[in-house]
């Protein structure tokens, strides 16, 4: 160290303030009477705005004045420069600011803090210690022995800011001490904006293993040397237990903030238990316990959440095991073949996990799909490959909707159901658990099909959009996620297909599904069972539906139809042609081929008599139903009321639903009412009259046969059932019905 002036009491005072720093720090109270240190590096400027001066603030301690050329600075290149001779000394409780241009730090220190009116001590130094802004050290030294010195680095400078000091009891050289203020340039001449009596007793933030034989400690505060040595530790799990001797712990460079363990024989499955640690304020923690966060091994990250058009994208990675793990080395790696740390190393353990726990990475993807891999060099703990032909096509317009993993396997997606997303919540977990279960050959029956809908905007009529209605007809539920459907053979030796199932759909037994085509100008939407109830009314609220992109391809001259499982089961098959309609139907446009359900399983190909033409998720029955079933559901028992029980049925077929039943509901009135019950063709002629006399109040069922009033069969076709219910007023119903034959 070059020479400068010395003074005869340097040696007492060198003395008396290596005490004050040095001395063993005791329990707190011990701590509160300890004196402050005579001067301390209280701020710094390395970084100013262009036109500004750099600056050092230093802080005056002790009891008496101090000389200021008793004082010196220096960076990490140049020779110590002594502070010029002033005729006032420098008093304790002061803040001194070193510049080398007090006048273009009064101008600068003026524009920054327009309204601050207090006096500041300022002392001009030249030749000045320049601070690099890469990074740089800074010393103080009184009567030629230094008192401070601190190293800082480039990713903690910001320009235009100054670095201010945490603790004063804290050393200089403790990285951890030097922040940027909580506002503003910083505070020259005041106390320091981020400065506090310390306190909060230290914890641990986390312990990792390393190697089999290193844990590594994080601290929430720096530590000096000698309280980090005092520490007890006490290990606990797989191996042997009992205090171990710390003669292989060691202070990072960073200082303190971190440490080592060297365990005597390699150990896993640990807890680690500290006492004893005390930080430099005196403040010590009580007795803990600390899980040691290990390595991952594969299936304990899994992938849960990816947002491919969002404001920003983002990966979900959830920490799928009941152990602590840490992540410092594990990468997520992406299709063009970049890959990024998922947690990064901190004096805060960010990297250090618990079971359960949750991140959310921000990363820009494409929009057609990835293939992350989420490892280290030598393990890999999940692999997915996400794809926008995974994303339901009522969300395809959507954007921040995320795709949410729904099932153990890497291609189980389904975009989110919830928005806007739902980063850092687990949202699928219970869909991951629910086991599907194995698809079953032939459980499902095509049971009703759309093939040719009314599309004319200028008809009148509201447009149909084509569809497939399937029944399961197994006891058991049957998955239709990923579902996929198929047609004949092409004329190039394969068959297209067509995706079904983009949601985790569980179709229970009895129930119907239906796969339409979603138009363009309603992708977007999210209740498609609601279009499905716009065209017809009588759908049920409940309905499954199975919305797609692209057409269904369900010809006019009829074709075959094959409905897969994800593993390629075939769950049904079944053929449609326009010569399924019945003969009386002239053409099947706007009209639907149902399979009505009776007593024997379910019936061929017929026209559907149901009103807008078709009955997308209700399976028209041939089954005589309960006469006070449906009536008693939802009638107004001041009413008359009517329907029919069922509204197709085959006279020559018994097994197969041989008759209808028309069921009259005459309400409480003061006497009978006049209740008329009679068929007619299509030509509006009365084929058959069932009834035309008094009824009194209650349920009535009729009974038609298919047959004139002379007792023989009509022909096949579509006819209507009038009831007509008078005194006083006429209720008049016409109910639609069809009568097959084979």
């Amino acid at each position: 160290m070059p020479a400068q002036p010395t003074r005869s009491d340097s040696p007492i005072l060198f003395l008396l303030v290596v005490i004050a720093l040095l001395l063993p720090i005791g329990l707190r109270t011990a701590c509160a009477q300890q004196p402050a240190p005579r001067v301390q590096i209280n701020e710094f400027m390395a970084a100013p705005d262009s036109g500004a001066p750099e600056y050092v603030e230093l802080a005056i301690g002790g009891t008496s004045p101090l000389a200021t050329d008793r004082l010196a600075l220096r960076d990490a290149t140049s020779a110590w420069r002594l502070l010029p001779t002033e005729a006032q000394p420098l008093l304790p409780g002061d803040f001194v600011v070193i510049t080398p241009d007090t006048s273009l730090f009064r101008a600068w220190l003026h524009n920054t803090f327009p309204a601050r009116m207090l006096p500041l001590r300022m002392i001009e130094l030249r030749p000045w210690p320049a601070l690099n802004n890469a990074g740089d050290s800074l010393a103080l030294s009184l009567d030629g022995f230094q008192l401070e010195r601190l190293g800082y680095a480039s990713e903690q400078v910001e320009r235009g800011r100054s670095l201010e000091r945490l603790q004063a009891l804290l050393p200089a050289h403790a990285a951890a001490n030097w922040v940027l203020p909580l506002s503003g340039a910083g505070s020259p001449g005041l106390p320091n904006t981020v400065f506090r009596v310390d306190t909060t007793a230290p914890a641990v933030l986390g312990v990792e293993q390393i190697d089999p034989t290193t844990l590594r400690l994080y601290f929430s505060e720096p530590l000096l040397p000698v309280h980090v040595r005092a520490l007890q530790v006490r290990f606990s799990g797989d191996g042997p237990s009992g205090t171990v001797a710390l003669s292989g712990l060691t202070a990072e460079p960073d200082a303190f903030v971190t440490a080592h363990i060297r365990l005597p024989i390699p150990l896993s499955g640990l807890t680690l238990g500290l006492t004893g640690m005390r930080d430099p304020s005196g403040n010590e923690a009580a007795p803990s316990t600390h899980p040691v966060h290990g390595l991952p091994a594969a299936g304990e990250l899994m992938i849960t959440e990816v947002m491919l058009r969002g404001s920003p994208d983002f990966v979900e990675i959830l920490v799928s095991t009941d152990r602590h793990l840490s992540l410092g080395n594990v990468k997520l790696s992406r299709s063009e073949g970049t890959s990024e740390p998922i947690a990064k190393a901190s004096s805060e353990a960010a990297h250090l996990v618990s079971p359960g726990q949750i991140l959310v990475i921000e990363a820009t993807l494409s929009t057609s799909g990835e293939t992350l891999v989420l490892g280290t060099s030598g393990a890999v703990m999940d692999s997915v490959m996400i794809g926008s032909d995974m994303e339901d096509v009522r969300f395809r317009n959507h954007s921040n909707r995320s795709l949410v993993r729904i099932g153990p396997g890497p291609t189980d997606w389904a975009s989110s159901l919830s928005q806007p997303s739902t980063p850092g919540q687990d949202t699928t977990a219970d869909l991951r658990r629910v086991r599907q279960p194995d698809p079953t050959a032939h459980a499902l029956t095509l049971t009703e099909v759309l093939y040719d809908p009314l599309t004319d905007a200028s008809d009148g009529l509201m447009d149909q959009v084509e569809f497939l209605e399937w029944t399961n007809d197994s006891p058991v539920p049957v998955s239709l996620f990923g579902a996929f459907m198929t047609w004949e053979i092409n004329e190039r030796g394969t068959s297209d297909t067509l995706r079904l199932g983009y949601q985790p759909v569980l179709l229970p037994p009895g129930a119907t599904v239906v796969a339409f085509q979603m138009a363009s100008h309603r992708a977007g939407s999210e209740n498609a069972a609601q279009l499905l109830k716009e065209i017809w009314p009588d759908t049920p609220h409940s309905v499954i539906s199975l919305p797609v992109r692209r057409s269904l391809g369900l010809l006019n001259t009829g074709r075959a139809i094959t409905l897969h499982a994800r593993d390629q089961t075939v769950l049904a098959h079944g053929t449609y042609s326009p010569d399924d309609h019945h003969p009386a139907v002239i053409s099947g446009k706007g009209r639907a081929l149902v399979r009505l359900r009776t007593n024997a399983g379910f019936a061929p190909w017929t026209t559907s008599t149901a009103p807008g033409g078709a009955s997308p998720g209700r399976v028209e029955s041939g089954v005589e139903g309960d006469p006070n079933g449906p009536l008693a559901a939802d009638h107004d028992p001041t009413h008359p009321s009517a329907h029919l029980s069922p509204r197709s049925f085959y006279p020559e077929h018994p097994e197969l639903g041989g008759r209808t039943l028309i069921h009259v509901h005459v309400p409480v009135s003061t006497g009978p009412r006049v209740v008329r019950v009679q068929v007619r063709d299509l030509h509006a002629h009365v084929v058959r009259v069932l009834s035309r006399g008094l009824l009194v109040q209650g349920f009535h069922t009729l009974v038609w046969d298919g047959q004139r009033d002379d007792g023989t069969l009509l022909p096949a076709g579509p006819y209507v059932v009038e009831i007509v219910v008078t005194s006083p007023g006429d209720s008049v119903f016409r109910l639609p019905v069809a009568l097959l034959r084979r």
